[in-house]
């Protein structure tokens, strides 16, 4: 029996020490679309609130979250500063939708959050 405990925590320490995605989420921001110009202002893990003036599509790239790093309230807003064009917002975890996606028409600006768990 006390080596079936060792063996399980064993385990453990090895798959933390590995940094496992069991103890992990990832986050992406996400915006779809066309435009000549957007001012992205999104929550980052450990810089605080950053923004970016790009062009549409625009990806914040991978944010990883450990465990004992949520909850985190993932925050974008887009300024849309394209005449034409609609853009789509996207905040995902771990791949999937994690809130609706919202668009932003042309001269305007959105807003979108989630809370992490």
């Amino acid at each position: 029996m006390k080596r079936y405990i060792s063996a399980i925590l064993l385990l453990g320490v090895v798959l933390l020490l590995t940094q496992c995605s069991i103890f992990t989420k990832t986050l992406y921001y996400r915006v779809d679309g066309s435009s000549s110009s957007i001012v992205v202002l999104y929550q980052a893990k450990d810089t605080g609130l950053s923004e970016v003036t790009a062009q549409a599509p625009w990806s914040s790239g991978d944010i990883i979250l450990w465990s004992n790093e949520t909850p985190f309230v993932a925050f974008i807003q887009v300024q849309n500063n394209d005449s034409v064009n609609t853009v789509t917002v996207y905040i995902t975890e771990d791949e999937e939708n994690a809130i609706t996606p919202f668009q932003v028409g042309p001269g305007q600006t959105g807003t979108g959050y989630v809370i992490i768990y």
